[in-house]
């Protein structure tokens, strides 16, 4: 078969109008393929037009193939040519060729419908080449009778028709040239199987038809035809190269468009990627071309629906997915997705959007909604939220629990001495040693300040709070290296028990802190469960504290002084201004009660102001040069500007600066060392004194008598107490005197009761004398006629024996005097 084939190929044809027919064929092809391919990505109109011209091109040029290569046909028999059967061999290769491009471009979702619709395609494709070829043999007329070869004959249908569906198939996935040359070899593999089966046996004399063609003439048809698919071809490839010049402009464009987003993009059909912008390379860390073609699971983890059910455009549905990059890590991102045609064909497109940094901020957002920013402990919405839950987990079990406040003491100092960074810092170590000495059952949360809260749960018994408020006072009373220098506080701990002391955490707080302020007051670094007498104290400190600020204002704070004698010449030669307080209800208020009051409050800043000019003010009143001696407290220091505000003071009163004395504390030089110098030497520039009083009661050394510009020194009245019998006291005293002398410092001696302490004093060349052996506390309106009559230590005279309330009296002036 394939001989008969090969040789009516080589030696029955024309091989001049083979080649020309070949041509025209090849022509006819490649004219098909590409209107079927711009067919493919057009619609509507448009894509009919394409249909048509197509199906012209390619019937045609099938038709004028067919018949050039028949007249090429070598027989000794002059052929004619019916017209009938010759115009409808053309009308079935362009029909023919028309629905069969019509059927190829239907696009089925389900990629096994496709391949349906490319092999029917194919089948009519090939039916109408055989049907052309077929009913253009009937054409033939005086050649003689014509007999065909079956098996030839159904050789020449099948080639045609299984070339024709792989030029299909081919077509589809646009592969042109394959498709050009599957078809050609479909038209020709046909054709000339067809006039291998052909046999012919002359006619009779007289049996001719009517309504012939010529050969000649049908030369002149199928030429015009070829010229017509040449032209038709031209004008084809001229628009097409047009059109695909405007598609990769739009193409570029689309990229570079697509490129531009910050939201990565995938198009894929049936979980295939076929392509994919710089976003989403980005995101994976991957190029495009090893994205494209990979199956969309490599890189979607949690697949579900979220791919592949629709979502509207508008965002409505935006769903959540993992995306997994190059290097195997996987990140969140927000998807959404819809239906597109992409290349002719059903297809998705995904946008992507990394939420990453959402997902952080969300859970940064939550974090600080329930941590403390500083530190990293629980904040107090957390700790009531984990509260709560304890405490109903607690009456479910019948464990009970325990509230442990505790407070830094001494932190204020901290923070105004060397800055809110520092006292940052310090914070910060607190709250990690807090962690380190609860248990991990424990809730340790900061509640603001200085002020921490310890949940402990699952307690056995009441001494287990003890054990951890006493661990934690420790551990928090350690040193602290602050930025190279070390820092030490202590801390204070008020325990409440659930159920005992309420059932409610806000209860239980309340009385915890209620607690804290006991422990607080018994002198700090201590530990105090709560009682129920604790309420009552604290609602009369509340109600004290409110009476004290209003007793600033309404003027119910009044001025004693007490004077300061010179010990060689018995002249007063200074008046300690000591305050007192005649409240209305309460009656006259002992010092070392309001004053410490006021320090906890910052109503100590109000009333040392009101001392301090109120003093200068009666200073000014008095017919002598002697100075007026005012205490400042260490929260005047910090809380405020204190030269400023002295000068201030002494500006408005007129009071020469040297008629005033300021008595500070050791606390204030140990823990506010470098603020309190710099204070100090802005009084002292003012033209101030400055007196350390209760010299020796703490930690003073030589270096703050050194540093600071000191221009006395009080010795302590327990060392006074003692200097007539006691030999260790008396050296102390002649210690310090004796330093004294020899930086220049004068020494005042209080409380000095004795006639003994006071001889004692004279020998030891102390410069004043303080006490109620020479002069107790005078009220501000009778300063003026005291001075008057007193001039010396001789003339006073040493106060006689006292009731059985004497020793009381003493502790309570003694108490003014310190205040």
């Amino acid at each position: 078969m394939v001989k008969v084939i090969a040789t009516c190929f080589a030696f029955d044809h024309d091989p001049a109008l083979v080649a020309l027919a070949m041509a025209i064929c090849l022509l006819a092809c490649l004219t098909y393929v590409n209107m079927l391919a711009r067919a493919g990505v057009a619609s509507g109109n448009s894509q009919r037009a394409w249909i048509a011209g197509a199906a012209v091109a390619f019937g045609g040029g099938v038709w004028a193939t067919h018949f050039i290569a028949l007249i090429g046909f070598k027989t000794t028999l002059q052929p004619e040519f019916a017209l009938e059967p010759t115009i409808v061999s053309f009308c079935i290769a362009i029909i023919g060729s028309g629905l069969a491009s019509t059927v190829q471009m239907q696009r089925p979702p389900r990629v096994g419908q496709q391949a349906a619709w490319r092999l029917l395609a194919g089948l009519i494709l090939g039916g109408s080449i055989a049907a052309m070829h077929f009913s253009g043999m009937l054409a033939l007329r005086r050649a003689g009778f014509v007999v065909y070869d079956t098996h030839l004959v159904i050789a020449a249908v099948a080639l045609g028709t299984v070339l024709s569906v792989a030029a299909m198939m081919v077509a589809a996935l646009r592969r042109r040239a394959a498709a050009v040359c599957l078809l050609v070899l479909a038209v020709f593999g046909l054709h000339f199987t067809g006039m291998a089966a052909l046999h012919l046996l002359p006619w009779a004399p007289g049996d001719s038809a009517g309504g012939l063609v010529a050969s000649a003439s049908l030369a002149m048809a199928t030429g015009a035809v070829a010229l017509f698919i040449l032209l038709l071809s031209l004008a084809g490839t001229v628009v097409d190269a047009h059109l695909v010049g405007r598609a990769v402009a739009e193409t570029i464009r689309l990229r570079q468009l697509s490129d531009s987003t910050f939201e990565g993009l995938l198009i894929h059909r049936d979980r295939m990627i076929l392509d994919a912008n710089a976003a989403f390379c980005d995101m994976t860390g991957l190029s495009l071309a090893q994205v494209r073609q990979q199956p969309l699971a490599r890189f979607v983890t949690t697949w579900a629906d979220a791919l592949d059910s629709p979502i509207r455009a508008d965002g409505a549905k935006m769903r959540e997915i993992m995306v997994t990059m190059g290097d195997g890590e996987t990140f969140p991102a927000e998807v959404r997705s819809r239906d597109i045609d992409y290349d002719g064909s059903p297809a998705r497109v995904t946008a992507l959007r990394d939420i990453r940094e959402r997902r952080a901020a969300e859970d940064r957002i939550r974090y600080l909604a329930h941590h403390d920013v500083l530190t990293g402990l629980a904040n107090r919405f957390q700790l009531n939220d984990s509260a709560t839950r304890a405490v109903a987990a607690s009456l479910r079990s019948g464990e009970p629990l325990a509230v442990l406040c505790m407070d830094l003491d001494r932190f204020k100092s901290v923070n105004d001495t060397l800055g809110h960074d520092a006292g940052d810092l310090l914070l910060q170590q607190a709250a990690d040693r807090i962690r380190e000495t609860a248990r991990n059952i424990d809730i340790a949360a900061r509640v603001g300040g200085d002020e921490f809260v310890v949940l402990q749960t699952s307690l056995g018994q009441s001494s287990d709070a003890a054990q951890l408020a006493r661990r934690l006072i420790d551990r928090l009373s350690e040193p602290y290296d602050i930025n190279g220098q070390q820092v030490r506080v202590g801390a204070s701990v008020g325990i409440a028990i659930h159920p005992r002391d309420g059932d409610q955490i806000d209860v239980l707080l309340k009385h915890a802190d209620r607690a804290l302020y006991s422990a607080k007051s018994k002198g700090r670094g201590d530990l105090c469960f709560f009682e129920a007498e604790m309420d009552t104290l604290y609602h009369e400190r509340r109600a004290l504290e409110q009476e004290l600020a209003h007793a600033i204002r309404a003027g119910e704070m009044k001025l004693a002084f007490q004077p300061l004698f010179g010990t060689q010449s018995g002249d007063v030669v200074t008046l300690e201004a000591l305050v007192r307080w005649a409240n209305p209800s309460r009656g006259v208020i002992p010092p070392d009660k309001f004053i410490r009051l006021a320090e906890e409050t910052n109503l100590i800043i109000p009333l040392g102001e009101w001392v301090l000019e109120t003093a200068c003010r009666a200073a000014m009143t008095w017919q002598s040069s002697c100075r007026v001696a005012v205490n400042v407290s260490a929260r005047q220091f910090s809380g405020s500007d204190l030269p400023a505000m002295v000068a201030s003071v002494l500006d408005r009163t007129g009071l020469p600066a040297t008629r005033l004395e300021l008595e500070v504390t050791e606390s204030l030089v140990i823990t506010n060392t470098e603020h309190a110098l710099q204070a100090l030497v802005a009084l002292k520039r003012l033209g101030v004194h400055i007196v350390l009083d209760d010299f020796g009661t703490g930690y003073s050394t030589l270096s703050y008598l050194q540093r600071f510009p000191f221009d006395k020194i009080k010795i302590d009245k327990s060392f006074i107490d003692g200097l007539a019998s006691d030999k260790d006291a008396r050296a102390i005293v002649n210690a310090i005197l004796e330093m004294s002398h020899q930086l220049n410092v004068n020494v005042t001696a209080e409380g000095v009761e004795t006639s003994a302490q006071l001889a004692l004093l004279r020998s030891g060349r102390c410069d004043e004398i303080q006490g109620f052996l020479l002069g107790r506390p005078i009220r501000s309106e009778k300063v003026k006629d005291y001075l008057s009559g007193v001039c010396s230590v001789v003339e006073a005279e040493e106060p006689d024996a006292q009731g059985p309330d004497s020793s009381e009296l003493r502790t309570q002036e003694h108490a003014l005097t310190r205040a």
